[in-house]
């Protein structure tokens, strides 16, 4: 969604998909918050941006002002450079981490039924396809459980969705996990949406989730990869 946020603030984006995405900001609280928290951060890097290039270029002019022809020539090299560097600089920071660091931190939630002996058809069937990482078909067969087996097995749903690039459909699930109160993967539903989130580059919001995990003494599952994470992104 993030992608979809700076493609609005670059005007890059239809009429149509504008009007869209304003209406889906407005009419969803968690949406609206996040693409503010996008909005502050891509202007006040805009503004450290330009500021930072006014005073590398004027300091460039200062230092040069009695230069000829071939000194003026070097002053507008010197500030393209430095333009690069500031362009390359938020590319840099845009792409720290987010899916390659999503990437090196995921593992598959670990089968926590058939390992422990209960075999029952047909959640056995489905927990067989995700051992096998035949991920694809064990999301097919989770959704076809009975009512009975299916909040225990929304968490390897969701990891289905995220395994075969369903980043969105795997972020919407653990959502609605967390927000369940008889929810009994409380760590582990955090961190696979902390990870869905830096997956998809949308870095505040991982931070957001991964303070959480940090901060809850309750909470073990992950934490020291999470405090890890917090510190390579600040």
């Amino acid at each position: 969604m993030e992608n979809k946020f700076e493609q609005f603030l670059r005007k890059t984006l239809s009429k149509e998909e504008s009007q869209k995405l304003l209406e889906d900001i407005e009419n969803d609280p968690i949406l609206k918050k996040e693409f503010e928290e996008y909005r502050d951060t891509w202007d006040m890097i805009k503004v450290l941006e330009r500021r930072k290039l006014k005073e590398k270029v004027s300091k460039i002019a200062k230092n040069n002002a009695t230069s000829q022809i071939k000194n003026n020539r070097w002053l507008w090299y010197s500030a393209a450079s430095v333009l690069i560097m500031v362009l390359s600089y938020w590319a840099f920071q845009q792409n720290v981490s987010g899916e390659q660091m999503a990437q090196t931190y995921f593992k598959p939630y670990p089968d926590k039924y058939t390992s422990m002996g209960q075999n029952v058809n047909p959640l056995s069937k489905a927990m067989s396809a995700y051992n096998k990482e035949n991920y694809q078909e064990a999301e097919e067969l989770f959704s076809q459980l009975p009512k009975e087996f299916l909040n225990d097995v929304e968490l390897y749903r969701g990891i289905c969705w995220y395994q075969i690039g369903e980043k969105e459909k795997a972020k919407a699930i653990f959502r609605k996990l967390n927000q369940d109160s008889i929810n009994a993967y409380i760590g582990p539903t955090l961190w696979y949406l902390s990870i869905t989130h830096l997956a998809l580059n949308e870095k505040d919001s991982a931070i957001t989730i991964l303070r959480q995990i940090k901060d809850d003494p309750m909470i073990t599952f992950h934490k020291e990869d999470a405090i890890e994470i917090i510190e390579k992104l600040q």
